[in-house]
């Protein structure tokens, strides 16, 4: 889960045209902000969105974000057990 600092709605006007736009932005916590100073480092990094479509990074090296099927991949590999 994560920190969300805000929501915000940023618009503008061009001004040749007079066209209205407008765009929203979500501020969230940066988890990984000082993973370097951390006793274990971050060995792996995936950016999880809940889609497949165009979720796949072919050639990852390390220290890559990697996306949704990459991680499908990887649980295939390396299973995640959790118990309570």
């Amino acid at each position: 889960l994560v920190k969300i600092f805000g929501v915000y709605k940023v618009g503008w006007k061009h001004h040749k045209s007079g066209k209205s736009t407008s765009q929203v932005f979500i501020v969230m916590e940066n988890l990984l902000f000082t993973a370097h100073r951390l006793e274990h480092p971050v060995a792996r990094v995936f950016d999880l969105k809940g889609s497949s479509r165009n979720r796949f990074v072919k050639q990852a090296k390390q220290g890559d974000v990697q996306l949704d099927d990459n991680f499908l991949s990887y649980i295939q590999q390396s299973p995640l057990y959790l118990s309570e």
